[in-house]
């Protein structure tokens, strides 16, 4: 399996170092590192869109990686929606 992640490290405006745990520590790993997680079921809290319908994604502050996987299920079909697809993301910095 794969994982894409963004590395939490940075100061925020008012000065505060914040270093993300998880993402730090992924960061340290070597490729072919084992590395043991738990996934949780999101229920019914996500729910793809009916078959042939457009789907309208806005990465706000969650990154893109959770809409890859959704993108590839979506495209070999699994995630019920083959309709267009518009996925809007940003930067929180202008000069970035």
């Amino acid at each position: 399996a794969t994982i894409t992640v963004g590395v939490v490290d940075a100061i925020s405006p008012t000065g505060r170092k914040h270093r993300g745990v998880a993402s730090n520590y992924l960061k340290k790993r070597s490729v072919g590192d084992l590395v043991w997680v738990r996934t949780k079921s999101v229920g019914l809290s996500f729910r793809p869109p009916p078959p042939n319908s457009p789907a309208i994604m806005v990465c706000a502050g969650t990154g893109l990686a959770p809409f890859v996987g959704f993108l590839e299920d979506m495209a070999a079909g699994a995630a019920g929606g083959s309709g267009t697809s518009h996925l809007f993301f940003g930067c929180r910095r202008p000069e970035r």
